[in-house]
């Protein structure tokens, strides 16, 4: 069938077919710094959704705390979309994970999202713990460098998760996390979350689901699925954020889904969630063997 009218039939669906060439390869020319994601002119505040907002406003602390991160200018797009937050939360509560890894902090919406899930799910049984991994650098961007957000930038990520009600649920993980992922493996790997919570119960060992989002880079999205794929569950989850290069401006995540059969270990399922525009895309796979 012709491309054009396979692109036509995908479009009635909400749905675009994208993939990068087979033999083109992607090197420093191909692939745009990660300045690039951010768009040009003035940075715009997110649209809060009216059912964020009415949980804030009926004192549900994690609600609260994100509905003031997303009135920071330089929430937008640096943090993950509220609708995306809503659907990683969602994730989340069906899944029913205990150990989950994400690579790419920023300043913690989507782990905010993601360990407010796992509340919701309840005390009782095993730990469910959240692995965030981030280099805290500053960020070249000067527009988000002068942002509160972006200044002392661990610090207001540890803040952030106690006023949000959820630092119990999250273990920070400062440094690569290529690196910090390897270093990590036996604790990711020992069943629930590893962090000694005193649950009476081990739970399940490994990884169920991983939230990559950190590095964009065709090597660096590759690296942290390589370095969590040892310790991933099969049947566990890994989903990628930015996965539609022509809205997302990274080809790096898109590369790596379209190559699992020759770059990953395990075999995967995969689901590509076409999302609203500055949502850039998501991707699931889900681990088979």
């Amino acid at each position: 069938m012709p491309k054009h009218l396979i692109q036509s039939a995908l479009g009635t669906l909400g749905l675009r077919l994208i993939r990068w060439p087979k033999g083109v390869p992607l090197d420093a020319a191909t692939v745009p710094a990660p300045s690039d994601f951010f768009p040009t002119g003035p940075i715009r505040p997110w649209t809060i959704p009216t059912d964020l907002r009415a949980l804030a406003s009926a004192g549900v602390p994690w609600a609260a705390e994100l509905v003031e991160l997303y009135q920071h200018n330089a929430a937008w797009p640096s943090s993950i979309a509220p609708e995306a937050g809503m659907l990683l939360q969602a994730l989340v509560r069906n899944i029913q994970p205990e150990t989950v890894v994400e690579t790419g902090t920023c300043v913690g919406a989507s782990t905010v999202w993601m360990a407010a899930g796992l509340d919701l799910l309840g005390s009782s049984g095993p730990a469910r713990v959240i692995h965030t991994f981030d280099d805290f650098r500053d960020v070249a961007d000067q527009r988000l460098a002068l942002s509160p957000l972006f200044q002392n930038r661990l610090d207001g990520v540890r803040q952030r998760f106690e006023r949000a009600g959820v630092a119990g649920r999250i273990q920070i993980h400062v440094g690569d996390s290529k690196v910090k992922l390897i270093e990590a493996r036996a604790q990711l790997g020992s069943g629930a979350g590893g962090m000694g919570s005193g649950d009476s119960g081990r739970g399940r060992e490994g990884v169920q689901l991983a939230f990559i989002d950190g590095d964009h880079s065709a090597g660096g999205a590759l690296a942290d699925l390589l370095a969590i794929e040892p310790v991933l569950s099969v049947g566990g989850y890994v989903l990628f954020h930015d996965t539609f290069p022509s809205v997302s401006n990274h080809t790096g995540p898109r590369h790596v889904v379209d190559n699992l059969g020759t770059l990953a270990a395990g075999k995967y399922q995969l689901c590509d969630l076409y999302t609203a525009q500055t949502n850039y895309g998501l991707t699931l796979l889900r681990r088979i063997g």
